[in-house]
């Protein structure tokens, strides 16, 4: 019996001591990723368009084009010195991160662009932050006859932008 209770015994301490030496054998594993985040920039650049166009005058037009990302603006005939017509624009931001407005700048490739006409942004939106979702307030731009014209009739092409930064929501 005594043999019987030392083999008894002995199986109990060995399965003791398999269990603590698997226990010290065991093993945590981890798992460790990398998830790449990019910015939509493209869907920024898409999404933040020009909501509206107008002009106060009835013989001058605006039109939005390219998929709200220009606006296509023709004056009256500017005629004496001080003709003027205004653009009031607003603009829209349906993307997915707030946009930073800077502000609008005007430029043309013709020479006598200067000498006839001043295109002065009032660049109201400037600095402003449009949330996304949202249309920001109006702004505008005044085209004005500086200096008479005299030869025959002259189309000055002109091109306004206007920088959006994203920022995240």
């Amino acid at each position: 019996m005594k043999n019987k209770r030392k083999n008894q015994i002995g199986i109990i301490v060995a399965i003791l001591l398999l269990a603590v030496g698997f226990a010290a054998v065991t093993t945590t594993l981890y798992i460790n990723g990398t998830a790449r985040i990019v910015p939509d920039t493209e869907g920024f650049a898409s999404e933040v368009i020009f909501a509206t166009a107008d002009v106060d005058n009835e013989s001058a037009s605006a039109e939005i084009a390219d998929a709200g990302k220009s606006i296509t603006f023709t004056t009256q005939d500017l005629k004496n010195i001080d003709d003027q017509v205004v653009l009031t624009y607003s603009i829209k931001n349906d993307s997915d991160y707030n946009a930073s407005l800077g502000e609008l700048t005007c430029t043309s490739e013709d020479p006598d662009y200067a000498t006839y006409l001043t295109v002065t942004p009032a660049n109201g939106l400037s600095g402003t932050t449009l949330n996304k979702g949202a249309t920001s307030d109006t702004d505008t731009v005044t085209v004005k006859m500086i200096r008479s014209y005299v030869g025959g009739e002259k189309e000055i092409s002109f091109t306004c932008t206007i920088d959006a930064t994203a920022q995240e929501a």
